[in-house]
């Protein structure tokens, strides 16, 4: 459990310099849903801390403090990941015509999974909640990566790739982790030490890839960049003509 604690504090640390560096850099508003979750983690971890240390670990207070909350945590991670798909389609009305097909599509892809959740008799609801929803999210995951790099005139940028590959590694691993855990025999040591390191490897992704600010591009068609220098071209031979 040390370990657990160590990695605990680092994830503080991590969460409050994700947060520090968006707003040196001045893109705490171009990405507001996901510096708002990474401020309610950080709040949440915080409020954990101190009922940790006023209760104990093992008290209900805790229980309800860590688990109650983290139910929130993937509506708001389903939400960032809606975000990027918008962004990667632009933000016209017409986006939101896709959000049925595509909240269809990740709902059939999980139903096995939700059919074994609720068959269970036993088990904690709230483990139960996430082996259920993480699977979700890695389909959903797999659907915005598809999308984004499916249009090639778009480049995502540093800053939107590392929150879609952060969040896609924390919800892939955990999928596995929890899974291993609710549907299979695993010891509560291993799943309570990966619960926080895998968060702590997507914290380091997040750190890095928004450490600086490299915005999404639009890039243009390759017909019309070819045509633009063209023109250029063209416009530098008549020039020379006329000159002479």
């Amino acid at each position: 459990m040390t370990q657990a604690y160590a990695i605990w504090a680092i994830n503080i640390v991590l969460l409050f310099l994700i947060l520090f560096r968006g707003f040196r850099n001045g893109i705490l508003h171009l990405y507001p849903i996901f510096y708002g979750y990474i401020s309610f983690c950080l709040t949440t971890s915080l409020g954990n801390l101190l009922v940790v240390l006023f209760f104990g670990i093992t008290s209900p207070q805790y229980y309800y403090s860590f688990h109650l909350p983290n139910t929130l945590i993937p509506l708001l991670q389903l939400w960032i990941l809606w975000d990027l798909y918008r962004q990667s389609v632009g933000y016209a009305n017409s986006s939101w015509k896709d959000l049925p097909r595509w909240a269809s599509l990740v709902a059939v892809t999980t139903a096995p999974i939700a059919w074994q959740v609720f068959s269970m008799k036993r088990g904690d609801p709230f483990l139960n909640y996430h082996a259920l929803t993480l699977p979700l999210q890695v389909v959903a995951c797999l659907l915005v990566y598809r999308k984004v790099y499916s249009n090639n005139q778009l480049d995502l940028g540093r800053n939107a790739k590392g929150i879609l590959v952060g969040i896609a590694v924390m919800v892939a691993l955990q999928s596995i982790n929890f899974g291993r855990y609710v549907f299979a025999v695993s010891p509560f040591q291993i799943f309570g030490f990966f619960v926080p390191f895998i968060y702590l490897m997507a914290l380091i992704i997040f750190a890095y890839a928004l450490w600086d600010y490299v915005p999404t591009r639009r890039l243009k068609p390759f017909a019309e960049d070819q045509f633009a220098k063209v023109n250029d071209q063209l416009e530098q031979v008549l020039r020379s003509l006329l000159l002479r």
